[in-house]
């Protein structure tokens, strides 16, 4: 059998022991430990960065397919249209002239009213309206909204993302005699 040899722990040894574990201790807060949370904040850092690359390839893409719509140079151009006014009895007119233009651009009409608490000039009308569909199609749409003689002015366009499609929230006045 093996012998065993005596271990001694003299008082010197322990120190030494001790004074060698506590430099290594010094070495890994002072030089492994930053460099480590360094890493760390490069690494969340660099996820982020590839999101937000991510998020700009697609909004990329959706503007590449807004560039090869079928618009045609004359519609780059806001229209210069005449504007009339409606009579107080043909305002039964406003809705189904804003059914025909969404359905033309491809648009869903989900709600359409007049406001008439916000309205203090009473030689105009604000509508307020939502409508769905693709993002290459929202163009066309309110530029044949701008085209309706009697419409003078879009007041406020809110775009928000519904699944594929987008949600189109407007106002817009129409004139009134």
């Amino acid at each position: 059998m093996a012998e065993q040899l005596p271990v001694s722990f003299n008082r010197h040894n322990v120190i030494f022991l001790l004074l060698c574990l506590m430099g290594l201790g010094c070495i890994y807060f002072i030089g492994v430990f930053p460099l480590h949370s360094e890493a760390n904040r490069l690494q969340d850092k660099l996820q982020k960065l590839e999101i937000a690359s991510q998020e700009q390839a697609q909004i990329h893409s959706m503007l590449t397919l807004v560039g090869n719509t079928d618009i045609t140079h004359e519609k780059s151009i806001l229209p210069k249209v005449l504007l009339t006014s409606l009579q107080q009895s043909q305002t039964d007119l406003i809705l189904p002239d804003f059914e025909k233009i969404a359905a033309k651009s491809a648009m869903k009409v989900i709600d359409i009213s007049p406001q008439l608490k916000k309205t203090a000039d009473l030689n105009r009308l604000l509508i307020s309206a939502r409508v769905q569909g693709d993002f290459q199609y929202i163009r066309m749409f309110l530029y044949d909204l701008l085209n309706l003689t009697y419409v003078s002015q879009i007041h406020t366009i809110e775009l928000k993302a519904a699944g594929e499609q987008l949600e189109c929230y407007l106002t817009y006045s129409v004139n009134l005699t």
